[in-house]
């Protein structure tokens, strides 16, 4: 499964995945997003100023 989102605000978000109208769990994700002023990620490798980039990240409960 593959998931990709854009987030227009910065602050907390609701993000609901279905197939074919059978919910995906964890339903629904709670997500944050934030300032990418704010934000570092490194050493990521391969990527270029700019341009968007993939990179896996975990969920810690």
């Amino acid at each position: 499964l593959f998931c990709e989102y854009r987030i227009r605000q910065v602050g907390e978000h609701r993000l609901e995945m279905s197939i074919c109208g059978k919910k995906i769990d964890p339903f629904p994700l709670y997500i944050s997003g934030y300032s990418s002023e704010k934000v570092k990620i490194e050493p990521l490798g391969g990527g270029a100023p700019g341009q968007p980039v993939q990179f896996i990240g975990e969920l810690f409960s």
